[in-house]
This record gives structure tokens, C-alpha cells and sequence, in this order.
């Protein structure tokens, strides 16, 4: 154990300075705990977050202030040469190291040497300049990203404007098809029953008609065989010419009826395929992300170097920059290559509060559009710490402070802070909910990468770039992220679901009601890659439970 960690406040992350201590033992710098409890409405510890009804008494810790006394001597000391024991008031720009007077006039004649005040002021003006030049940076970055969220609103106003043309579409086809295939069927019906009547019909007109022609053929063969007188008087009155058989023109209408309906299915095929045509154009057209830039060298430079002649670093933003390539905009998956049967899957932000039926989106629209993604997560006893308590086949994770658990000792487990992560590892898309009760807890995910030693920030649920949390205290939710709380949401059941969506990068978490309705309170983006892992924080005397599938 590092004896100076100790000593550092969990605030300022520096050498305690007039430490106090609260009732629940843990100690903080005076000032620093005093503006605490300003930004915050009610005296919680800031590390363990046990709540106070009303602001505690503070007792001056006398031991832990000596101790820092001697260590800041020590510190002060160590200002010292270690050659000639004098001061260190000089810089050496060719070693980039402190000196004293006697260091000047031996090894270092021939160097660049500067008087220590004079190379400190010069490194905050390179300091201070790079600051300015990260600020104009962060602001066209912010630009940017207004810019980003302003075209993606237009283009999902517009695909859901072509999405209603096109459902409407799909519908007026689908009643056509409907209407034309009564038609076809009656049609056909009724041509069938129809054509046999007709046939029925010109065979016996036929059948007459041969007999009649038989009968005309015999009384011709009998004229012939008579007398010249007789045939001569009697062939002019008894003759009758044949008429021509008509062609027959059984079904004609039907044939026009069917090419009628034809036209009908061809017109709505073309509107069809206009709609889907106009939609695979607007979601084609979906804007690139922005690469991101690299982060500049961290590199000190001399402090007689001036930032004008010393090549910018891959990554630099310059002021005169385009801000559209210039600034860094963390990447999205590009929306370039959805086909039109992935609108539906394009799903709003919902706004804080709103009820998932509400959405502007499409999908997920309730519980039991998640409920598809459903995971069975537990909590991984190999990584919990020793306050806290896991049972009922590890759905149930309680911090039982001041008891300790004996778990096996490992890399993997959190030594200082209340934590555990929980299995399976997630990737794509899940869904699970939790319940909670007693003190502040937090839910969330992490990258695999968290840190399990400290109590630093680094190590904390919520409070650094790795993992992403909800701080769930008495009625109120918080959204925790590189150790910056969001805006406190109005917390109205103690049923909480969390929804992962590595696809879309986006992680969301809501509260369930009674009645298993769904009201979200809030999104995180995402930028790490698959997978993350269930991670809890518990503080004293609160409890987390893993719920069921129902």
C-alpha cells in the first residue's frame, strides 16, 4: 500500500490542506468539502455518499495535518541540489533539468541557461498558448457536433416524412391487390361458367345447322336426277344461298377486363418503387462521420521554444482551419449503407421523462420490443469487493459494511471502492433490469480495462472515460460520466432497465413502472468498442437485485 495515497483528498486529488473529518471516518480538505456541499443540496459524504439530514460536525484532524506538514518539507527539500545543497534557481534548456549557481560554472558553461522564474514564465506562455489553442479547438468541435445533430434531425424528418409516403404506398397497393384479386376471381368465375354456356349454346345453334344443311343436300341430289322441264321450273324458287358461319366472340370482355387490371397493378408497382427509390436516396445521402484527430504530443517542450517554430503535431487543430475536418468528433457507425428495410430501425434520442410509446422513432417502442433482447446477467463474485455480498445464486448483491466478505484474493477484484461487475460480457444488443433499495447506488457499464486497485476517479463507476452510470439516491437519478454528473431526473420506481445497443452505439436506461410502461431517462453515446461488462456500485447499506425475466 502507497502510504502518500493515503494522503491525498478524493476531491482535489492533491496533499490534504487542513483536513477535516466527518462521522462516517473519512477526511477531505477543509475548502474542498465546503464547496461541495454548495454545488449539492443535501451534506452526503463525498466517497462514500452516506447521507446526512443535516450538515455534520466537522473536527479538524491534527494527526493527518502534521503528516501532510512533513511530507510537503520533504517535498520542499528535495528543491535542493543534490550536488552542492543550494537552492535550484537556474534551468538548463540543452538537459531540461533545474541547477544551482555551482552547476553553472562547472558542467554546463557552454548551454543555454536561463534564470528559474524567467523559464517558468515562459513555460506557462507556451502552456497557456497550447490551452487557447485546445479551446478554440473544443469550441468548433462543439460547433461541429451542433452542426452533426442539426443535419441528422433534418435527414430523420425527413426519411420518417418518406417512410409515412411509403407505408401509405404499401398500403394503397396492398388494397389494390386485394381489390384486383376479387375482380380476378369473379372475372374468372364467371368467364368460365359463361364460356360454357356460350359453347353449349353455338354447339346446338351448329348441330341445327348441320341437320339443315343435310336436308337441303338431299333435295339438290333429287333435283338433279329429275327431267330437264322440271329442273328448269323448279331450281329459281327453291333455291336459297348459304350464309357464312361468324367467327365466335365468346369471353372478348373478359380479355378487356384482365387488361384493365393489368394497368391497375403496373400503376402501383411504379409508385411503389418511386417511394422506395426516393427513400434509398435520403438514406444514402447520410453524412460521414469526422475522423477523429489525434490527441497533440504530450511532450514538454523547452521553454525557450516558441510554438510558431516548432512543427505542429499530428492531430494540431489550426484557428484558420475548416471546422468541418479541423475539429475531433468522436466516430458513429456510418448510416451510409442502410437499405431501405432498415428504417425501421432508426430510433430517436427520446427526450428525459418521455414515455417510450412516444417516440418519434419507430422501434423500440415499449418493454416488450426490448424484452427481444433480453440478457440473464449476474453479478461476478471474483470481482466483488469485500464489503459486498453476493447471493441467491449471484442475483443479489448487498454491501454489508462494516463486514467484510473472505474472498479469494485476485487481479480482478476491487480492493478500495463498493464495485463489482457482473457476466456475461455484452456485445450488439441486450437487455436487462435491476432492482434497488437503501443508499446511493450506482448502475452502468464498463470497458473490461477499468481499473480495480484504487479509489481514484480512475476506478470509479461514472467518473472516468472507461464506464458510464446512472447514481440512483432516494428519488432522484443522476447520469455519471468522466467524473461529470448530469442534471438530477425525477426517480419514480425503484425498477430500473438498462438497454445496450453496441449497433448504434447508444446506451440507455429507464424506469419501469407498475404497470411495466417504460420512461426513459437518459441516453449516453457510446465511444468504446465491444464488449462492456454490467458494473454496480453500492454503497453502505444498500442492495442491488438482478431481476427475472417475466
Amino acid at each position: 500500500m502507497d502510504i502518500q495515497e493515503e494522503l491525498i483528498c478524493s476531491i482535489c486529488q492533491d496533499l490534504f490542506s487542513d483536513p477535516v473529518t466527518i462521522p462516517c471516518g473519512h477526511s477531505f480538505c477543509l475548502s474542498c468539502l465546503e464547496k461541495f456541499w454548495k454545488r449539492h443540496t443535501s451534506p452526503d459524504c463525498p466517497f462514500c455518499r452516506w447521507h446526512y439530514t443535516s450538515r455534520p460536525q466537522l473536527c479538524r484532524n491534527v494527526a493527518l495535518s502534521h503528516i501532510c506538514d512533513v511530507v510537503k518539507q520533504r517535498g520542499a527539500k528535495a528543491s535542493c541540489c543534490p550536488s552542492h545543497g543550494d537552492m535550484l534557481t537556474f534551468y538548463c534548456c540543452a538537459e531540461q533539468r533545474l541547477m544551482c549557481g555551482s552547476c553553472t560554472c562547472q558542467d554546463h558553461v557552454e548551454h543555454r541557461i536561463l534564470p528559474l522564474q524567467w523559464a517558468v514564465e515562459q513555460a506557462q506562455d507556451s502552456i497557456q498558448k497550447q490551452a487557447d489553442a485546445v479551446e478554440t479547438s473544443l469550441r468548433e468541435t462543439s460547433e461541429a457536433k451542433s452542426k452533426l445533430s442539426q443535419q441528422l434531425k433534418s435527414i430523420w424528418d425527413d426519411v420518417s416524412e418518406r417512410s409515412a409516403g411509403l407505408r401509405q404506398a404499401l398500403e394503397g397497393l396492398l388494397v389494390a391487390t386485394q381489390a384486383v384479386q376479387g375482380q380476378l376471381e369473379s372475372l374468372l368465375g364467371g368467364a368460365a361458367e359463361r364460356l360454357q354456356r356460350e359453347a353449349i349454346e353455338e354447339a346446338a345453334r351448329l348441330e341445327r345447322r348441320k341437320l339443315q344443311l343435310e336436308e337441303r343436300q338431299k333435295e339438290l341430289l333429287q333435283m338433279l336426277s329429275q327431267d330437264t322441264v322440271t329442273l328448269l321450273q323448279g331450281w329459281k324458287t327453291d333455291w336459297e344461298v348459304v350464309e357464312r358461319l361468324a367467327p365466335v366472340d365468346t369471353g372478348v370482355e373478359v380479355w378487356d377486363a384482365l387488361g384493365g387490371l393489368q394497368e391497375v397493378v403496373l400503376e402501383q408497382t411504379e409508385r411503389l418503387q418511386s417511394e422506395v427509390q426516393t427513400v434509398a436516396r435520403v438514406c444514402s445521402a447520410y453524412p460521414k462521420p469526422v475522423c477523429t484527430a489525434e490527441r497533440p504530443d504530450s511532450q514538454t517542450p523547452c521553454p525557450d521554444d516558441h510554438p510558431s517554430n516548432t512543427p505542429a503535431p499530428s492531430g494540431t487543430v489550426h484557428p484558420e482551419s475548416n471546422a468541418s475536418t479541423a475539429v475531433a468528433v468522436e466516430s458513429t457507425p456510418c448510416m451510409a449503407e442502410i437499405t431501405v428495410t432498415d428504417t425501421r430501425e432508426l430510433v430517436q434520442s427520446p427526450a428525459p421523462g418521455a414515455k417510450a410509446e412516444d417516440w418519434a422513432g419507430t422501434e423500440p417502442v415499449g418493454r416488450q420490443q426490448l424484452l427481444k433482447y433480453w440478457t440473464a446477467v449476474t453479478f461476478d463474485q471474483s470481482t466483488a469487493s469485500e464489503q459486498l455480498r453476493i447471493s441467491e445464486g449471484a442475483l443479489v448483491a448487498t454491501n454489508s459494511s462494516p463486514d467484510t466478505q473472505s474472498y479469494e484474493e485476485n487481479e480482478v477484484r476491487f480492493k478500495r471502492l463498493p464495485q463489482v461487475l457482473g457476466l456475461p460480457a455484452l456485445g450488439e444488443c441486450h437487455y436487462w433490469e435491476v432492482a434497488w433499495s437503501g443508499a446511493v447506488v450506482v448502475v452502468g457499464v464498463a470497458c473490461p480495462s477499468l481499473p480495480r486497485q484504487g479509489r481514484t476517479p480512475a476506478c470509479w463507476l461514472g467518473r472516468n472515460p472507461s464506464s458510464w452510470g446512472l447514481e440512483l439516491s432516494q428519488d432522484v437519478a443522476t447520469p455519471l460520466h468522466q467524473n461529470q454528473p448530469g442534471p438530477g431526473i425525477h426517480l419514480a420506481s425503484p425498477n430500473i432497465g438498462l438497454f445496450l445497443d453496441l449497433r448504434r452505439q447508444s446506451f440507455a436506461l429507464y424506469s419501469i413502472g407498475h404497470d411495466h410502461s417504460l420512461t426513459h431517462l437518459h441516453s449516453f453515446p457510446l465511444t468504446a468498442p465491444p464488449p462492456l461488462i454490467p458494473a454496480f456500485f453500492i454503497s453502505k447499506g444498500a442492495s442491488v437485485r438482478i431481476l427475472p425475466r417475466n
